[in-house]
């Protein structure tokens, strides 16, 4: 389920919009399922993946005979059906909401603008993706899947002017 809700208002001159986007009721596999249904390891559950970094969490969390209530399962170079890519402790809840877009703005009066020979004024302020509540940690909730790397939703700020002549 996909969902977004966009919220707008204007008052005296000052003008408000942001959207929300959400999804709920589907899971995430940190394990990779490729289009062939073929199910494989990843970065995010085995360290040192195909000659490839390991996130710290990844490793500083996992267990190991010093840290026997560890968040992760013991990690391992070897591929393994036992808490590797067939656990389905590596399946988590996809469901999120973000804040994709906010904008606060306001419009100089008319009887102001007009007289410096403009139609109208207006200055603004708005961001994009500020704020993501979801369950995946380290993660974004809108990667199209964990295998091929994803480079996650940029925060953005502006400032802008608009002038009408």
């Amino acid at each position: 389920m996909v969902f977004g809700l966009n919220l707008g208002a204007e008052w005296k001159g000052f003008d408000f919009s942001m959207f929300w986007q959400g999804a709920a009721m589907f899971d995430v596999n940190l394990c990779g399922i490729y289009d062939s249904g073929i199910r494989d390891d990843t970065f995010y559950t085995r360290p040192f993946y195909a000659d490839g970094n390991t996130p710290y969490y990844l490793v500083e969390g996992s267990w190991r005979p010093d840290n026997p209530n560890a968040k992760f399962p013991r990690l391992g170079i070897e591929a393994r059906d036992n808490g590797g890519k067939f656990s389905s402790w590596w399946v988590k809840d996809g469901t999120y909401l973000r804040l994709k877009s906010v904008q606060l703005g306001y419009t100089l009066p008319k009887k102001l603008t007009e007289k410096a020979g403009f139609r109208t004024i207006r200055a603004y302020v708005s961001g994009g993706n500020l704020l993501t509540i979801c369950g995946l940690d380290y993660m974004d909730p809108e990667m199209p899947g964990v295998n091929q790397g994803y480079y996650p939703q940029q925060r953005t700020y502006e400032f802008g002017l608009n002038i009408t002549f």
